[in-house]
């Protein structure tokens, strides 16, 4: 059966706007953002807090893993402590100075998810 005139536009019309919407949502976006908390890790039996020498990052900065991200004092020994993973930094917590206990927040990373 051959469909003509108004009711092949019937059935057409939703066809052509699913297209739409396909192509305009096209590419997909990259999902959820799934935050990785970054702790301060207690590096020896003895060690409580540490006090941040340098960050190495900003807030909003793309960072690969493994890169520096932050400087750290603790018991007379100065580490740096790399990206866990990929993403980008948010809410770093801390200035140059500040003491931070073992197991406390440093900075967030997001990553796609």
């Amino acid at each position: 059966m051959l469909m003509r005139g108004s009711a092949l536009n019937q059935k057409i019309r939703p066809l052509q706007a699913r297209a739409a919407q396909c192509v305009a949502s096209w590419p997909p976006d990259e999902g959820p953002q799934m935050r990785y908390e970054v702790r301060l890790p207690q590096l020896s039996m003895g060690m409580s807090d540490a006090e941040i020498i340098d960050w190495y990052v900003e807030d909003g900065e793309t960072v690969p893993e493994g890169a520096d991200l932050v400087e750290i004092e603790a018991e007379k020994t100065r580490q740096v402590l790399p990206a866990p993973v990929a993403g980008v930094v948010r809410e770093l917590q801390g200035d140059q100075g500040d003491v931070v206990d073992v197991r406390g927040l440093l900075c967030v990373i997001e990553t796609s998810g």
